[in-house]
């Protein structure tokens, strides 16, 4: 990852949650384009319900929380977070056993 690219995109983030800013319709219009595909994705794998119960559409916005999470936790301390085992962990507890 790049870090400089990761901090920009996390900054702008976070101040598009503000009234009026001017990215806000972006970040907005992003985040259900994101989870859209998403559920496209873990429907196309899974079809209706994924292996612990979910569908697709009630499994993408978590998955989307928890990369964004990862994403500021590793901009915090990289050295600490691995995000590929973090996210073999999580889809683990979504109840899709990971090699």
């Amino acid at each position: 990852m790049r870090p400089g690219v990761v901090q920009t995109f996390a900054a702008l983030l976070g101040e598009s949650v503000t009234d009026g800013h001017p990215a806000r319709a972006y970040f907005t219009e992003r985040y259900v384009r994101v989870r859209a595909s998403m559920a496209e994705v873990l429907r196309a794998e899974y079809g209706d319900r994924l292996p612990g119960g979910l569908t697709p559409e009630r499994a993408a916005p978590l998955i989307v929380a928890m990369l964004d999470g990862l994403q500021y936790q590793w901009l915090l301390d990289p050295a600490s977070v691995d995000m590929p085992g973090a996210f073999r962990d999580f889809l683990t507890l979504l109840g899709e056993p990971v090699p």
